[in-house]
């Protein structure tokens, strides 16, 4: 059973991000997707995974705040976990993952940003040894496995 986790912009991906996404689920076979419930590349996650991949679990994780929110229809394969303010909620999302899991970053820019959910999550990530792919909107994307 293996997760993908999902961070990214609330401003969503752009043209070359989905299309990675997209490209990224049909050839990693995975069972569900982590997500963090806001608007942007959370949203657009949930939904191009549902369409993509229609049998995969999806769990969200909202936020307590729900400025950012993103709100989905219920579904047999959907699975919502309890609010939490964000940094928590991050760290939850990265503490489930398990050595063969990944977390897919969408930024809005490859320059870190010190006050960015996005990239705290990013570094949390790194900082605990987790695999990831940092989709930057240039089109560059980095690869980081802990395996």
């Amino acid at each position: 059973m293996t997760i993908i986790v999902v961070t990214g912009t609330r401003k969503g991906m752009n043209g070359f991000q989905r299309g990675t996404f997209e490209q990224y689920i049909k050839d990693h076979p995975f069972s569900y997707l982590h997500h963090g419930s806001c608007v942007g590349v959370d949203e657009q996650a949930h939904h191009i995974t549902e369409r993509v991949q229609p049998g995969v679990g999806i769990i969200i994780h909202p936020p307590t705040d729900n400025k950012h929110r993103a709100y989905f229809d219920k579904s047999p394969q959907t699975f919502v976990s309890q609010e939490q303010p964000y940094i928590q909620r991050n760290h939850k999302m990265i503490d489930s993952m398990a050595v063969t899991d990944v977390l897919l970053a969408f930024p809005d820019s490859s320059i870190e940003k010190l006050r960015s959910g996005t990239w705290a999550t990013i570094r949390y990530a790194k900082k605990i040894g987790k695999n990831m792919m940092i989709i930057y909107p240039s089109g560059l994307i980095e690869h980081i496995d802990r395996r």
